[in-house]
C-alpha cells in the first residue's frame, strides 16, 4: 500500500540510522519513492536533484537492506520501488533497533 503525500511530509521527522535518517541522499530517494512507483535511477535523479550513480548506489544499499526493490525490464533497464517493509518503515510504524558493534 503505497504512503499518501500527506504521510510522505512526515519522512523528514522520523529518526534512526538503519534507514539512513543520516544520509539526506537517501532521505531524498525515499521520499522521491514513497508514492510507490518504480522509477529508473535517471528518473530518481531528476525528481531529487542527485547524480544519477548516487542514486543508484543508495538504492542498490536499500535493495540489500530489503527496504527497496529493484525489478529489470527486458533492456537490462533497472527500476526501483519501496518494499512494504520499506514503506512501513519510512512511515515511522516499525521501531528501529540499535545496531550491534561488531569486532574490528
Amino acid at each position: 500500500m503505497p504512503l499518501s503525500r500527506s504521510e510522505a511530509q512526515n519522512l523528514a521527522t522520523t529518526s534512526g540510522k538503519g534507514f539512513g535518517r543520516a544520509s539526506p541522499d537517501r532521505n531524498a530517494i525515499i521520499m522521491a519513492l514513497a508514492d510507490g512507483d518504480y522509477y529508473s535511477p535517471a528518473e530518481i535523479a531528476q525528481k531529487t536533484n542527485l547524480e544519477e550513480k548516487v542514486c543508484a548506489t543508495r538504492c542498490t544499499v536499500m535493495v540489500r537492506d530489503k527496504l527497496v526493490d529493484r525489478r529489470v525490464d527486458d533492456n537490462g533497464m533497472h527500476y526501483y520501488g519501496l518494499t512494504d517493509k520499506g514503506l512501513t518503515r519510512a512511515a515511522g510504524k516499525t521501531e528501529e533497533k540499535p545496531r550491534k558493534k561488531g569486532k574490528k
